[in-house]
């Protein structure tokens, strides 16, 4: 998000970075009282990180050369030097620089152009991120047996750090087992040691490392296990049943020395109808390490918000062999009401006056795989005065998906969009969204495809207020590449 406090006569605003172009050296540049500035600065800076800030200088409207210092001060008045470059007559550029390694808090950013009457200032947060990463010998392990395990901490530009960690480590039932302080060497790794007792708690058990701010946790498993005689599979025609079908498939078991398992097969079948409840159950001998089953259709089932609507079925298998040995596995299916799954998704969860909007419309069987079908599609604005306008596209999805674009009337309030096909149907209400100077921007992709290193996207800018175009580029929370333009198409090359 970026905050911004004016364009010029001086201001500092919060965000990353806002520029392609590099901040030149200084070389005595000065400044007059009729200069005015535009410096962009990121919100939050990482210590022992890269960053930068992004500034502009003018002189009756035009880009100049002019230095600025950079500095920091803490809550002790201490200051503390980042930068000293120049803007440059191109227009806007971009001063980087390693934040140091100082401690977390609240900082003051002080701009000081060269020979300028005031300086500029702003808040900024100094933070503690230092990546750890928990690695352990093996993800599960027995009673009796020893943990193994190592911390790697890497600063934000991951390179190794010396650090003090505390590692903690609990049992399945939450009791606290395992705590030690410890110190990452110059490679950033600190390593820990865990013998466990031959009776203990079994189930899953948490390793947690912490260093400030930074914390990292990993899951491991301790139980009794003993390696499996045979294995079992099951398959079934596909992952998804309607809720009228019957279910079928069918039971492998084989040792794993190649031979197939003789012996008997139980298939119970649950379906979740806010609890897990049983409602059939298969009995058969295998054939030749294999045998088919059938059970009856699930007739009804409780649908989920994580399974978008769709409701579950589970398949428990278990096959015993003549030795009366005995191996589980199970299998969980989706169980839907229609063959056809129809979403309507718009790239944004409110309309802009004036804009283009775009909408995704995407058909899909109960599995996920694409299906190809006709799709009606109204969509109805309505303005400040409660009239309507209606509008109605008929499109075919392709690979499961069509784009559709709208131009949104300068005086909608509201819109509505319904969709059908086939008898599935899908419904969207979006609201306009409020600026008090009736100023809109709009971001639109119109290059195709995932674009790989070395390839370029092309962006379409929309705005109800022409002008230059400042744009960031983020890739895990960090700006990767920023600029400016004054042409509506921007292209940006992609690159390690």
């Amino acid at each position: 998000m970026l905050i911004l406090f004016s364009l010029f006569s001086g201001c500092i605003a919060n965000q990353s970075e806002l520029s392609s172009n590099l901040a030149g050296s200084c070389t005595g540049q000065l400044s007059d009282a009729g200069g005015e500035f535009f410096i962009l600065a990121p919100k939050v800076l990482f210590s022992g990180g890269e960053s930068s800030i992004t500034m502009a200088a003018f002189e009756d409207g035009q880009p100049v050369s002019r230095c600025i210092e950079y500095t920091l001060v803490d809550e002790d008045n201490n200051e503390i030097s980042l930068v000293t470059a120049s803007t440059t007559g191109a227009g806007n550029s971009v001063a980087s620089f390693e934040v140091p390694d100082v401690k977390e808090g609240r900082y003051v950013l002080t701009a000081r152009p060269a020979g300028y009457e005031r300086n500029f200032t702003t808040t900024v947060e100094v933070v503690r991120n230092n990546p750890l990463f928990i690695e352990t010998d093996k993800p599960i392990y027995k009673p009796g047996q020893t943990i193994h395990g190592r911390i790697l901490s890497l600063n934000n530009n991951l390179v190794p750090v010396e650090q003090d960690i505390l590692v903690e480590i609990t049992d399945a039932k939450g009791i606290k087992v395992f705590k030690e302080e410890m110190t990452s060497n110059e490679y950033g790794v600190a390593s820990f040691d865990l013998p466990l007792a031959s009776e203990l708690n079994l189930g899953t058990w948490k390793i947690k490392a912490s260093a400030g701010d930074s914390v990292s946790n990993v899951d491991i498993q301790v139980d009794k296990y003993v390696l499996p005689k045979f294995d079992v599979t099951v398959t079934t025609p596909q992952e998804w049943f309607l809720v009228s079908d019957k279910i079928t498939g069918t039971v492998y078991s084989s040792y794993f020395f190649g031979k197939d398992v003789e012996g008997e097969v139980l298939v119970e079948a649950s379906r979740y109808v806010g609890e897990w409840e049983q409602y059939a159950i298969y009995n058969a001998k295998l054939s030749n390490g294999s045998v088919d089953f059938e059970l009856p259709a699930v007739g009804y089932a409780a649908g989920t918000y994580g399974a978008g609507g769709q409701a579950s079925l589970m398949l428990n298998v278990t096959v015993t062999d003549t030795g009366n040995h005995s191996e589980t596995s199970n299998k969980l299916l989706t169980i839907a009401g229609l063959p056809l799954l129809l979403q309507i998704i718009p790239e944004s969860s409110y309309i802009k006056p004036g804009m283009p909007l775009q909408v995704l419309v995407v058909t899909k069987d109960p599995g996920g795989k694409p299906v190809d079908t006709q799709v009606t599609v109204d969509m109805t604005f309505r303005d400040d005065s409660y009239r309507d306008t209606a509008d109605r596209q008929t499109v075919s999805t392709k690979n499961g998906v069509a784009l559709l674009t709208y131009d949104v009337p300068e005086s909608t309030m509201q819109c509505y969009l319904n969709a059908d096909a086939d008898n599935a149907y899908a419904y969207k209400e979006l609201n306009a969204v409020y600026s008090p100077s009736a100023s809109f921007i709009h971001v639109s992709q119109v290059s195709d495809g995932i674009p790989e290193v070395g390839d370029a996207i092309t962006f379409r800018v929309y705005s109800t207020n022409p002008g230059t175009v400042f744009y960031d580029v983020f890739a895990n929370g960090r700006t990767v590449y920023s600029g400016t333009s004054k042409e509506q198409d921007l292209n940006i090359s992609i690159s390690l």
